[in-house]
């Protein structure tokens, strides 16, 4: 049997269904995670958001993260008593949502809070501290690159 310009279009075409079927396959493979499941109201409410980090960008002090065998978020003293300020402190994985952590402000007497390393998985996090002292909401957002 001679091989011709038909047998070649049969082929072509047969290899390429074999390459999309397999790109249909990996596609279905993937996790796709959205930011947050009830976006639409957090949307409504962006606002808020924009005069938080206005107010933590006029503050003169800023909160300092350091990283070494543990990550320390150091707070501005602007206030007398470090149990004044609360809030949350969200550290957000955007390629997995399994890896977010996300917890409450428990300062020590010098205004910071402890995290050790091993509680982080390598990569990239967005540190979103909220927190709120004398009456004041103030709202930071920080990419870091994690590497042990």
């Amino acid at each position: 049997m001679k091989f011709n310009w038909g047998h070649g279009i049969v082929v072509t075409m047969g290899i390429a269904m074999s390459l999309i079927l397999v790109l249909v396959y990996f596609s279905y493979q993937q996790t796709i995670d959205l930011v947050t499941e009830d976006y639409y109201p957090k949307q409504l409410v962006y606002e808020n958001q924009i005069d938080k980090q206005k107010a933590y960008e006029s503050l003169g002090e800023k909160v300092e993260i350091e990283m070494g065998k543990m990550i320390t978020f150091k707070f501005p003293s602007i206030v007398t008593y470090p149990d004044s300020i609360t809030g949350t402190i969200h550290l957000y994985r955007p390629s997995n949502r399994q890896l977010d952590l996300q917890l409450p402000i428990l300062l020590d007497s010098a205004f910071s809070q402890h995290l050790p390393l091993s509680a982080l998985k390598n990569g990239k996090y967005e540190f979103i501290i909220d927190w709120q002292a004398d009456g004041k909401s103030y709202l930071m957002k920080e990419f870091v690159i994690v590497s042990k």
